[in-house]
C-alpha cells in the first residue's frame, strides 16, 4: 500500500508553478492517474461480479458433484443432505483433480470396519485420544472412506468441499518439517546446516475417523476457556457454525477439516487450548494450507472464485507434477496469526506450491 500510494501522490504534489516544460498540468496529471486506477478497478469488480455469479449458481450441486467426481462417491441430494447428522469427513487417497463419475468404486457414507468407526469427539468420546493412529494403521484398513491426507493441499471447494454427514479418515501431522526448520533457522544461523548436534527436526503423523459437520462443542472441558459452540461443524472454515458464505450441504473444506482435527487434538492433549493459528508449529502447516488453493485454468485474480468453479477455471487440489495447475494465498491471510508463508515450496513438505516468479505484488506480502 506504501508503493502505490507514493507512486500516485506525485501528481497531486506537482502544480502549475513547478511543472516541467512540455509536461502535463498537475490536474491533467491528476486525471491521468484515476482514470488509470477507475479502469483497474472496473476491471477487478468485473471479474469478481462474473466469477460470483457463477459461484452463486454452481457452487452447491459444482461443488458436491466436482467431490463426488473425484472420490467416486454418489451425489447427495440437497433434501437428504440437509437432515445428515453433522460428523467427520474421509481422505481423498486418488487423484482428487480425475472428474470421471464412471468408475464402479464408491465411497461409504459409514465404513463397513468397526475399527474405521468416527468418533465424536472428546465431549462424548472418553477414548478420544486412544483413537489417533499413526498414519497408515487405518487407512489399510478403512478403504471404503475418503482419505484426507496430512500434507496435501485441497481447494476451498469443489473437489476440496466438506459434505455434511460423510465420514472421512482424517490425517494431521505435529512437529516441524525438517524443511521449514531450516529456512525458519536459516535466517538468522546462516550456516544451520552445518550444526553437529541440532534436533533432527521431523513430523509425527496421525489419523482418525472423523464425521464433516459433526459438533464437538467446547470439547467437553470448560477450563479451555472455549466458546461452547467453538468445535461444531467440524470442517467449516471459522469458528463453530458462523462461516459466511456457506450452504449447509457444503460446509467446509477439507484443510479445514485437517485443521480442526489437529488443534482440537492438541487441546486435549496439552489441557490447555491451541492457538497461534500459523504461529503453532505442529498445526501451523494445517492452518497455512487453509489459506492457499489451487485451480485449473485461468483467472484474472487468483484468490476470487477459489471456492467454486469459474467460467474458465475450477478448483483443484495442488499437483506437483501438474504444470497446469495453479495456487495462490487467499487475502484472508492477512488477518490471522503468525507468518503462514514459511510453509510454502514443495522442499518443506506440506503440498503448498512454490511461489510463482511472476505473482502480482499482493501475494508477495
Amino acid at each position: 500500500s506504501s508503493a502505490m500510494s507514493s507512486k500516485y501522490l506525485s501528481p497531486w504534489v506537482l502544480t502549475k508553478q513547478n511543472a516541467p516544460p512540455n509536461q502535463p498540468s498537475s490536474f491533467g496529471l491528476r486525471v491521468k492517474s484515476l482514470t488509470r486506477i477507475h479502469v483497474v478497478f472496473t476491471i477487478a469488480v468485473a471479474a469478481a461480479w462474473i466469477q460470483r455469479v457463477y459461484m452463486r449458481e454452481d457452487h452447491h450441486d459444482g461443488a458436491l458433484a466436482s467431490l463426488a467426481a473425484s472420490v467416486q462417491f454418489p451425489l447427495l441430494s440437497t433434501e437428504n443432505s440437509a437432515d445428515t447428522s453433522k460428523d467427520g469427513t474421509q481422505a481423498l487417497a486418488i487423484d482428487g483433480n480425475a472428474q470421471s463419475l464412471n468408475s464402479s468404486a464408491r465411497w461409504s457414507r459409514r465404513s463397513q470396519f468397526s475399527q474405521c468407526q468416527p468418533t465424536k469427539g472428546p465431549s462424548l468420546d472418553p477414548h478420544f485420544l486412544d483413537r489417533l493412529r499413526p498414519c497408515g494403521k487405518l487407512a489399510s484398513v478403512c478403504t471404503d472412506i475418503p482419505l484426507v491426507e496430512a500434507n496435501r493441499d485441497y481447494p476451498g471447494g469443489g473437489v476440496g468441499a466438506v459434505v455434511p454427514g460423510q465420514d472421512y479418515l482424517v490425517q494431521f501431522d505435529i512437529g516441524l518439517h525438517h524443511g521449514v526448520a531450516q529456512d525458519v533457522l536459516g535466517k538468522d544461523f546462516r550456516q544451520i546446516s552445518s550444526c553437529v548436534s541440532c534436533p533432527n527436526f521431523e513430523e509425527q503423523c496421525f489419523e482418525v475417523v472423523v464425521t464433516g459437520g459433526d459438533n464437538w462443542g467446547n470439547l467437553g472441558n470448560e477450563s479451555l476457556g472455549l466458546d461452547p459452540h467453538a468445535y461444531d461443524c467440524m470442517g467449516g472454515c471459522g469458528a463453530g457454525c458462523k462461516t459466511p458464505g456457506r450452504r449447509q450441504e457444503d460446509i467446509g473444506a477439507l484443510d479445514c477439516l485437517k485443521h480442526d482435527v489437529c488443534s482440537a487434538w492438541k487441546s486435549v492433549k496439552m489441557g490447555r487450548a491451541s492457538t497461534g493459528f500459523c504461529h503453532d508449529p505442529d498445526c501451523g502447516d494445517e492452518a497455512a494450507m487453509t489459506l492457499f488453493n489451487c485451480w485449473k485454468g485461468w483467472r484474472l485474480f487468483g484468490s476470487v472464485g477459489s471456492h467454486g468453479a469459474g467460467p474458465f477455471s475450477r478448483p483443484a487440489i495442488c499437483d506437483l507434477n501438474d504444470h497446469q495447475i495453479q495456487g495462490s494465498w487467499n487475502h484472508a491471510g492477512w488477518f490471522t496469526k503468525g507468518r503462514c508463508k514459511i510453509y510454502q515450496g514443495w522442499k518443506k513438505g506440506q503440498g503448498i506450491p512454490d511461489p510463482h516468479p511472476l505473482r502480482s505484488p499482493i501475494q508477495r506480502l
